[in-house]
């Protein structure tokens, strides 16, 4: 069976589908708007994080030895993949303090770099007690002039860490986020 259609209600319809699609691009915005809701100003809203603990905003102040600026208002999550700043150093030469570097409690170490061909560094903590025993012990020798530890997520000094450097030539460097 062969059905004829007369050329004026092809027409008809063509111009039907063009004003059904006027019509819905002209609708549809509004109504899509309308579920969206714009604020001016300034608005307080507590955010959650993924575990549904609140996530706080505070200032952080300048960092390190040489006061890395810090920011007015971030939001209060710390990284410390590169570190911030230049907490401590000593020179294993510089008898007395000069040759202890001291990083206080609260800090985020992220980094330790010891140089030189003859040093010894030595790093007690004060939260481990008990006389403040040596931890830990690093050198360098002419063959191995340069050690260098990189602490990813960093190590929080819950108490007071001394670097304690000696031998004939050497220094120590930390590298961190101050408290």
């Amino acid at each position: 069976m062969k059905v004829e259609v007369a050329r004026s209600d092809k027409f008809k319809a063509l111009v039907g589908a063009i004003a059904l699609a006027i019509a819905v691009a002209v609708l549809v915005p509004p109504a899509v708007e309308a579920a969206t809701q714009k604020i001016k100003g300034t608005v307080t809203a507590k955010v959650k994080d993924t575990r549904g603990g609140n996530i706080n905003s505070k200032s952080i102040a300048d960092q390190g030895l040489f006061d890395a600026p810090g920011s007015s208002g971030a939001l209060d999550v710390r990284t410390f993949g590169a570190g911030n700043g230049f907490l401590a150093g000593a020179n294993c030469l510089a008898p007395g303090s000069g040759n202890v570097a001291v990083v206080p409690g609260g800090s985020v170490i992220t980094g330790i770099i010891i140089t030189g061909t003859d040093a010894n560094v030595d790093v007690q903590a004060n939260a481990l007690g008990g006389g403040v025993p040596v931890i830990l012990q690093f050198e360098t020798t002419p063959d191995n002039a340069n050690v260098a530890f990189s602490l990813g997520n960093g190590l929080k000094a819950t108490g007071q860490i001394r670097f304690t450097c000696t031998g004939a030539d050497g220094q120590v460097a930390i590298i961190g986020q101050s408290n």
